[in-house]
């Protein structure tokens, strides 16, 4: 029998999942030895592929399968070496099969295949349970790939195996996705990226949105708020200011609590919890510009956004929270730089994806629902803000400097990602 290499790289260079690892060091953890005939030659080389699809994928196990299920083309970093000589997936004769695995076992596998690709955990496919449970696989031979783990084997009939799964954490799953209406239209692991891009296009187009329900009403023009509230206060806040932070903290709690839970019983516990981590960011978030204020001349009053809000509890009932329903009202003072005002407003959305960045590596490290909330609540307030939006920090960051307000909100937007879907 001769034999050739396959090497399954090209799914891990996927969105730098493997970054962690070198490219020769990927080559070799995931080279698979495929036979074939002595008399037959590389041209007549016929190579079955049959890819098994679990139950309740994770958004980077979808991805994964999207990429192994699609054409040929997505597979051009494949290669195949054959003596010693490196030939490419072009040369060869494949076909590939895709099934779920409540759709086949692994006997009916064995039957015709030349590799079989197993997507999902054990506690996602069937199929890994079994090779894992058989010994086609075992634990020495699984190797962290960044969030991805992949396994390789050899079945009875001597093809080869291989999985993919994604590090499992123990975390809240998003349940409004159950009944989104989003569901009908893709696969249930798109619908949290999906709901969030909504509401993220919702914000970015707002002001037109009001604009137009202005118009519908019959106002002339825009009605500006004005700075300034008055009536009673408490300890020298205005109570008008202390109700709209209270409400802003509901709406938003409200939203991310019904995005891991849905309609169930579970609602009211956890809301509690999204309630105090809510309230708790939308404070430090204001205190954080009222002392930056200071240092910058700028007077600062917190306000309830009603539109911003509608779009955050919309994208909740959508499958995934996103939005901020609140925004700061400003008045300049004379002494007010616009860059030293800039860079204030640059720092909080920067703080909290940091914050967010920090507790989900602790969540990683040592499960919490607490760790859960406060990165979800962090890298949400961090992303809303640095949409250039007037009342938010970035239309004022792009305003002073639109390459950094880009760096920024590249930087945010992937870790905003990362923290959030993978």
């Amino acid at each position: 029998m001769r034999r050739f290499l396959l090497s399954a790289v090209v799914v891990l260079v996927f969105m730098g999942v493997c970054s962690a690892q070198g490219f020769g060091d990927l080559m070799d953890d995931l080279s698979l030895q495929l036979d074939f005939p002595e008399n037959k030659t590389i041209e007549d080389l016929h190579v079955q592929v049959y890819i098994v699809q679990g139950s309740r994928l994770s958004v980077l196990e979808r991805m994964i399968c999207d990429l192994l299920m699609s054409d040929a083309s997505s597979l051009q970093s494949t290669a195949v070496i054959v003596s010693g000589e490196n030939r490419t997936i072009w040369e060869i004769k494949m076909s590939k099969k895709t099934m779920a695995d409540n759709e086949t076992n692994l006997g009916e596998l064995m039957e015709g295949s030349t590799l079989v690709v197993l997507v999902g955990g054990r506690d996602r496919n069937r199929i890994t349970d079994e090779v894992y449970d058989s010994g086609y696989i075992v634990n020495e031979s699984t190797r962290y790939m960044g969030l991805l783990l992949t396994g390789k084997g050899r079945l009875d009939n001597d093809s080869s195996v291989i999985v993919f799964y994604q590090k499992t954490t123990e975390k809240l799953e998003r349940n409004a996705v159950k009944n989104s209406p989003l569901k009908e239209f893709m696969p249930e692991e798109y619908v949290p990226i999906a709901a969030t891009a909504i509401g993220a296009i919702l914000m970015s187009a707002s002001r037109i949105i009001e604009a137009v329900l202005e118009f519908l009403s019959m106002h002339k023009g825009k009605r500006k708020a004005v700075f300034g509230y008055t009536g009673p206060r408490i300890m020298g806040v205005y109570l008008k200011e202390v109700v709209a932070i209270i409400a802003a903290a509901f709406i938003l709690g409200f939203s991310i609590t019904w995005t891991f839970t849905g309609l169930s019983w579970g609602f009211f516990d956890l809301f509690l919890l999204n309630m105090a981590v809510c309230l708790f960011a939308t404070v430090a978030h204001e205190l954080s510009h009222r002392v930056t204020g200071k240092y910058c001349g700028v007077k600062i009053e917190y306000r309830l956004w009603y539109t911003g809000s509608v779009i955050t509890i919309l994208s909740a009932f959508l499958g995934s929270s996103f939005g901020v329903p609140g925004f700061l009202l400003e008045k300049m003072g004379d002494c007010a730089s616009k860059c030293r005002h800039a860079l204030t407003r640059l720092a909080s959305p920067m703080v909290a994806i940091i914050t967010a960045m920090v507790f989900y590596y602790l969540h990683i490290k040592d499960s919490s629902t607490i760790f859960q909330m406060i990165y979800v609540t962090a890298s949400i307030r961090a992303m809303a803000e640095i949409i250039p939006i007037k009342g938010l920090d970035g239309y004022y960051v792009k305003d002073w400097s639109p390459a950094i307000w880009s760096i920024s909100f590249i930087f945010i937007s992937l870790a905003f990602f990362a923290v959030n879907f993978i």
